[in-house]
């Protein structure tokens, strides 16, 4: 309870795909998922407003959650590595600014909740 207490009062919340993307979603907090390993649209937090930020390379090992491959990454975990400190920004900054659209972001490598899919590494989820 004390972590939902905590991130109830955030603006925007941006974890990895884990748990607390789960709880930020449960109390209506926005949240940017940082996505490597994982299947985000099986994983995703599902209730929360948000978008799914992932890294530009494409790799033909993603994910690789479930796999062998998980947890032994032989290509030092570039999936997560290689996320654009640039893309998470304007993914915050498109959430903080209520922009459900998502036009600042860039298509190409993030993904919102809701809309068309678009090409490389944004997936609507």
């Amino acid at each position: 309870r004390t972590v939902a207490a905590l991130i109830k009062h955030m603006q925007v919340l941006v974890p990895g795909d884990t748990g607390l993307g789960h709880i930020a979603g449960a109390v209506g907090v926005p949240v940017v998922t940082l996505s490597g390993p994982t299947q985000v649209i099986s994983t995703r937090p599902w209730k929360a407003p948000g978008v799914v930020v992932s890294t530009r390379e494409n790799l033909h090992c993603m994910p690789c959650y479930g796999t062998r491959r998980y947890g032994c990454c032989p290509y030092e975990q570039r999936c997560m590595q290689g996320i654009e400190r640039q893309d998470v920004l304007d993914a915050i900054s498109a959430m903080l600014n209520h922009k459900t659209g998502l036009e600042d972001v860039p298509q190409a490598h993030c993904e919102r909740r809701g809309g068309a899919q678009a090409g490389g590494a944004r997936r609507d989820v």
